[in-house]
């Protein structure tokens, strides 16, 4: 029997926000187990208090083409929790919550953390309302986003958490940029066809410029072939890394490239990890226009917002660079993340409360 088990929709490399958590539950001295969802690699094994649920899952594509893998990820996480005896549960993302809805519920009322990490189906009435009855039999509800206040349920209690880890920002320093060699670097799981591959004809061969992408492909987000079709050499692909290669990579990065889609509240409304690497390496970040991620940039001063359809992003590159101050820069990173230190001290508050209540229900 453990104490408290962690349901995630991804793999353990996308998932380093459940990290947070599980230190806290071994500083407390409390047992637990998480599921993790591989969906790309299949010879993954199973470190210890993991359990994975393999089967080939991409991201993006079809929906009703998933439902399959679906059920048999929600029969796998039902299952666990049905035999496990656990005391508390901490459930990532609205969809695995829906899944299991009836026994957190009924088993797990105000005994579970519901850590809300993007938009799904919340424009769905009827999914609006299961998700609003979670929060509620919750014992607290974090998002990541406050962006997310867009469309989820008003008048509600909601912890900020923030996906970065409790390090030092000040052991990176922030860097001058020599505008004739800017390499910009998207890092991360690579999506986003239409903007990205806007991109790169927009910096196609430019001599002053290199495109790096880290990470592996979303489905129907072919952008090497986009390279080979238009005889573009300034942009290089490498393929998957693991967490802890970040350091080195932002070490080759001086621009960091987060231009998203604007069509939907998954995007326009997230807050993605590379804010926050923009932050902690002291890289520039460039964004789209109209979303709550070029908010904050501005804000804090952490980079520009472009319209990648509509505006000449090399033009507006230079003109950032010519104005760079990268002490003023170092400073505004700073204050980015003094505040955010200050939600994830308040998330752990939190933490340490439920911890509290799963050690009294032995």
């Amino acid at each position: 029997m453990k104490d408290v088990l962690l349901v995630n929709m991804f793999s353990k490399n996308e998932s380093s926000y459940t990290e947070y958590y599980i230190d806290e539950l071994k500083k407390a001295g409390l047992s637990y187990e998480s599921i993790y969802f591989e969906r790309y690699n299949m010879d993954a094994e199973a470190g210890e208090n993991e359990l994975l649920f393999k089967e080939y899952c991409p991201t993006g594509g079809n929906k009703l083409k998933k439902v399959g893998t679906m059920g048999r990820f929600a029969s796998f996480v039902r299952k666990t929790i049905k035999e496990g005896e656990y005391r508390g549960i901490m459930v990532f993302t609205t969809v695995p919550a829906i899944m299991i809805q009836d026994l957190l519920s009924s088993k797990f009322n105000k005994r579970y953390i519901f850590d809300i990490r993007d938009y799904t189906h919340e424009s769905n009435p009827v999914y609006f309302r299961m998700v609003r009855n979670l929060i509620r039999q919750s014992f607290a509800t974090v998002i990541s986003s406050r962006g997310f206040l867009r469309f989820l349920p008003e008048n509600e209690r909601y912890y900020v958490t923030h996906n970065i880890a409790m390090e030092n920002p000040e052991n990176y320093q922030a860097k001058a940029i020599d505008p004739m060699n800017i390499r910009i670097g998207f890092v991360g799981s690579i999506r986003y066809f239409d903007e990205n591959s806007k991109l790169i004809r927009q910096f196609s061969n430019q001599e002053n410029c290199q495109l790096d992408y880290y990470g592996t492909f979303s489905q129907g987000c072919d952008l090497p072939s986009v390279c080979e079709q238009e005889k573009v050499t300034n942009v290089h692909f490498h393929g998957r890394f693991n967490n802890s290669e970040k350091k080195t990579i932002y070490q080759n990065i001086d621009i960091i490239n987060s231009i998203y889609g604007v069509k939907g509240l998954e995007t326009t409304t997230a807050v993605p990890n590379r804010l926050y690497d923009a932050a902690i390496y002291k890289c520039p970040i460039i964004v789209s226009k109209n979303t709550y991620l070029a908010d904050l940039v501005e804000q804090y001063g952490l980079g520009f917002a472009v319209d990648v359809h509509n505006e000449n992003v090399p033009e507006r590159l230079n003109s950032y660079l010519s104005e760079f101050d990268k002490d003023v820069f170092a400073e505004n990173c700073s204050r980015f993340l003094k505040d955010v230190y200050s939600d994830m001290a308040e998330q752990k508050r939190m933490i340490n409360v439920f911890i509290e209540k799963m050690k009294q229900s032995v």
